[in-house]
C-alpha cells in the first residue's frame, strides 16, 4: 500500500468505532490513531487523499493500521443509530465521497466569490 500512495497523502480510514478505543486483534496499533466523525476533517486543504475501507466481514487489515499510524493517519467514524453496528463498504465509500466532494464544491465556490468579489472591487 504504502508505494502506491505518494508521500504527502492523507490517510483517512473509515472505522465503524466511534470511540478511541479498539477491542479487537488490532486495538493497541488503531488507538493510537485519532478518531474523527467523517464530517469533522477539512479534506479541501489536503493535495491528496487515501481512504482506506475494510472489507466487511474482515474489517481493517493491521497492515493498514500501521500504515495509517506511520504516516498520522486519521480514522473516520460515520455516526449510527442505535442497534446498527457499520456500513456495508460501499455505503461507507458513499457516504465519505457525498461529503468530500461537498466541502470541494464549497471552497470552488468561495473562491470564485472572492474572485468575482475582487473584480468588482478593482
Amino acid at each position: 500500500m504504502p508505494e502506491h500512495t505518494r508521500p504527502e497523502s492523507a490517510i483517512f480510514i473509515a472505522d465503524s468505532n466511534p470511540k478511541n478505543t479498539v477491542e479487537d486483534s488490532h486495538d493497541s496499533l488503531a488507538s493510537t490513531i485519532p478518531v474523527l466523525p467523517y464530517y469533522g476533517v477539512d479534506y479541501s486543504t489536503f493535495s491528496h487523499s487515501t481512504l482506506i475501507i475494510g472489507g466487511e466481514t474482515e474489517g481493517i487489515s493491521e497492515d493498514s493500521y500501521k500504515f495509517a499510524s506511520s504516516r498520522n493517519g486519521l480514522r473516520l467514524n460515520i455516526p449510527l443509530i442505535e442497534g446498527v453496528d457499520s456500513l456495508n463498504t460501499g455505503m461507507a465509500t458513499a457516504v465519505i465521497a457525498c461529503e468530500i466532494k461537498k466541502q470541494f464544491v464549497q471552497a470552488w465556490s468561495k473562491m470564485k466569490k472572492e474572485k468575482v468579489e475582487a473584480e468588482l472591487n478593482t
